[in-house]
């Protein structure tokens, strides 16, 4: 039988008869004996390679062929099946390179980096994992496992076309440091809707994994002043730092890529049940704001303690007035006059957004 896909080298790529024709002409095709003729009719009339006499000229149609490109089909069917089974994660793991180089062949691939494009393509492959491995530990901050996955190949890039063999450290503990670099500049970039710069948001990450020891080893939230010792940062700077790297949250967001369901709402739903670091955030405001109320004169920082509720409840303007002895009016004055002196201690400048 010919076929321009199959004898004639027909040059058109969207020549229409091909196995998409054959397949739809097979269910008319009954095999009887050696010799049973089908015609069919090329509809691409500018395909002047394979277009012959208004038709094809055929002759015996083989049914092995047809099983041949039903087989073709159905494996075809069975690999995207797997895809949409596995995931595109999974489908990435099973093309890397199972067999991790060793330490000699590791050696000679470096050796070989600087003029070898194969040698590099070799040794960027075989390190794939490596970027799988540090991605996982970046998970839920923003960027799905393939961004991260993305991202850390840049830096395995980096990392190769800088990689020193001659200092005698392994590759791995080199490339993890540019691979966590750019991811962390990634979610930095990307996962939020203000950029934050990348240096705040490595100090931020010293600081809320400090406040998580704490909590442990004190079995409470620790205060601002434990965090500035442990870290040996100023309380101010603790503040600032935790202030700008607040993440912004969207309705729509997800937790993570498999719940469909639960999103923003979810935390929304109860936010009396903190977490072991927003409970120590939280106590560090407290804090900060006790602070920023001790440089008042006493009578000033009364009628703000009153008001904002830092003593044993929280009062009305017209309570204050009746437990201080003045009207209404005159605790509206001092709580005014007790904010605007607080604006002028750079103390509370420095923390007003982050309370």
């Amino acid at each position: 039988m010919r076929f321009c896909w199959e004898v004639l080298p027909c040059p058109n790529p969207r020549c229409p008869v091909r196995e998409r024709q054959i397949i739809r002409c097979f269910k008319y095709f009954e095999p009887k004996g050696d010799q049973k003729k089908l015609e069919i009719t090329c509809g691409d009339r500018l395909c002047h390679s394979c277009h012959y006499q208004r038709g094809w000229e055929l002759g015996i149609l083989h049914e092995g062929l047809f099983e041949d490109i039903l087989e073709r089909k159905r494996i075809k069917r069975q690999r995207e099946e797997r895809i949409r089974r596995q995931g595109l994660v999974e489908l990435y793991l099973n093309e890397l390179s199972r067999k991790p180089l060793s330490r000699e062949d590791e050696l000679a691939l470096a050796k070989k980096i600087a003029g070898d494009k194969d040698a590099a393509e070799l040794f960027l492959m075989a390190n794939l994992k490596l970027v799988v491995r540090v991605a996982s530990s970046f998970t839920n901050r923003g960027l799905s496992l393939m961004d991260l996955i993305q991202e850390g190949n840049i830096g395995l890039i980096k990392a190769i076309s800088k990689f020193d063999w001659t200092l005698g450290y392994r590759f791995s503990t080199y490339a993890a440091y540019w691979i966590r670099h750019y991811m962390q500049q990634a979610i930095s970039d990307q996962a939020r809707v203000i950029r934050v710069p990348h240096h705040l948001l490595a100090i931020a990450h010293k600081i809320r994994r400090a406040i998580n020891d704490l909590q442990g080893d004190l079995q409470r939230p620790p205060t601002l002043t434990e965090l500035s010792k442990v870290l040996g940062l100023e309380e101010e700077k603790i503040l600032e730092v935790l202030r700008v790297t607040e993440t912004p949250i969207s309705i729509e967001a997800k937790r993570n890529d498999d719940d469909e369901e639960a999103g923003a709402e979810y935390y929304i739903a109860d936010r009396t049940a903190l977490s072991p670091e927003e409970e120590a955030l939280e106590k560090a405001k407290v804090e900060a704001c006790r602070k920023a109320l001790d440089l008042l004169p006493p009578r000033l920082k009364e009628v703000a303690e009153w008001f904002y509720g830092f003593r044993e409840e929280q009062l009305s303007l017209a309570e204050i007035g009746r437990r201080m002895g003045i009207s209404r009016e005159r605790a509206r004055q001092l709580l005014a006059q007790a904010l605007e002196e607080l604006k002028t201690h750079e103390f509370v400048a420095n923390m007003k957004d982050f309370l």
